[in-house]
This record gives structure tokens, sequence and C-alpha cells, in this order.
């Protein structure tokens, strides 16, 4: 498992998979930098006035745009490196069993994602740095609401991944995706939030909803990821 770990880091090397998980993040802070300096009312904002409202809105960016999209077009590439040239029925000719294949590229998705995470919160401070806010950085704040965020999205990263593992085209999840964050809007606030994985971020966030998240978040995860394992340990690969 530790070999198959270190081989799948190595393919990631100069992919546009990589460049996402950072590049993202950075796109995201020059917007956020471009509003906090050309906004109006908002580039006299200092000390740790500045630095919370700069979290929040990292935070909301995260949670309503990088996330529920990042995870479904990281998803669709990191499978989809293992069927360019039938990769993959050559690894599995390998004495190597198709849960470890999974299980791989789950991880693999984790810690691109927790990347993500670590580079938005060198762009918080680089923001920060660069504006003048000076003393009241909360950047553990930050990197602690993005990894609750981050965990409680493992449905839409199993669930993706599970796709992709059906189906080729990236198409079908970026359109999950979008659906998936207007039922999203629709449920928040309704009692319907429990059934739509695209509001556990929002919700894990919320000291009223923050357990109940957690627990959705986990077990829709482990659902998911049993679903997926028995569907590709008995699908015939063409």
């Amino acid at each position: 498992m530790i070999g198959l770990l270190q081989a799948e880091a190595l393919k990631y090397r100069r992919t546009p998979t990589l460049l996402l998980s950072i590049g993202v993040p950075i796109g995201l802070g020059l917007l956020i930098w471009a509003v906090l300096t050309f906004g109006s009312g908002m580039s006299s904002l200092k000390g740790p006035a500045g630095w919370k409202m700069l979290g929040e809105f990292m935070t909301q960016m995260w949670m309503q745009m990088v996330l529920p999209f990042g995870a479904a077009i990281i998803s669709s590439q990191v499978w989809g490196l293992e069927t360019q040239d039938n990769h993959l029925k050559h690894l599995l000719v390998q004495p190597i069993t198709r849960t470890q294949v999974y299980f791989t590229k789950l991880i693999a998705l984790i810690a691109l994602i927790g990347l993500g995470i670590l580079v938005m919160g060198l762009v918080y401070l680089g923001i920060g740095g660069i504006r003048g806010f000076g003393e009241g950085q909360q950047v553990l704040t930050l990197l602690k609401n993005l990894g609750l965020t981050g965990l409680v999205a493992l449905p839409l990263v199993t669930l993706h991944l599970w796709i992709s593992m059906r189906v080729k085209a990236m198409t079908l999840n970026i359109s999950l995706a979008v659906l998936g964050v207007m039922a999203a809007g629709f449920a928040a606030g309704s009692k319907f939030w429990y059934y739509i994985p695209w509001t556990y971020a929002p919700a894990v966030l919320s000291p009223k909803f923050h357990d109940m998240a957690l627990i959705l978040g986990g077990s829709v995860t482990l659902v998911l990821i049993l679903l997926s394992v028995l569907d590709f340990r008995r699908r015939d690969l063409h």
C-alpha cells in the first residue's frame, strides 16, 4: 500500500490536477485581494477586524465555489489518470487488489484537498500582510474551519470518485455539482438539508448543526465507500 501511495504521488508531478490544488486557491486569493483593494468601504479595514473579515470571506468562497466544484473536477482527473492508455488494466495485473487501488485514489484525493487548504492558509497570510492588517491574524481558525468543511465534504469526494469510476466524461460530475449547489441553496434552513450532502459544509460551522453535520458526513461517506468498493470489485473492465 505504501508503494502504491508513493507511485500515486509521482503521477501528479506537472499535472493539471496538482496545478488545480495549488493554483485555484492562489487565483481566489488574487480575486479577494482585488475586492479588498478596490471595493467600496473595504480598503480601510485593518487589524483584527480585517483579519476576521478576510477569513470569513475566504471560508465562504471555499464552501460555495472551490470545494463543491473542486471535488467534482479533481475526482474525475484522479481516476482519469488510471484510464489513460489502459493503465488500470496493467496495474491490476500486479499483485494488488482493487480495494487497494480504490483507497489509494481516495487518499490521494484527500491529500490534494488538504494541500488546497494549506495553500488557502498561506494566501490568507499573504493577503493580510500585503494589505497591512498588522496584528490579530486568525490563520488557525481559518484552517480549522476549512478543515471541518473539507471533512464533511467527503461524501461529495466519494460520490464523484464513484461516478468517475463508472463514467469517463467529466460532464456528469460537474453537472451534479451544479445541481447539488443549487439544491443546497434551496434546502438551507429547511428540514431537508439532511438529505443533501452539499449542505453539510455550511452546517458544520453552525453551532446548532455542527454535530449532526459531522455524523451525517461520516455516515454517508462510509456508505458510499462500501458501495464503491463492492461495485469496483465486481465490475468487469473493458
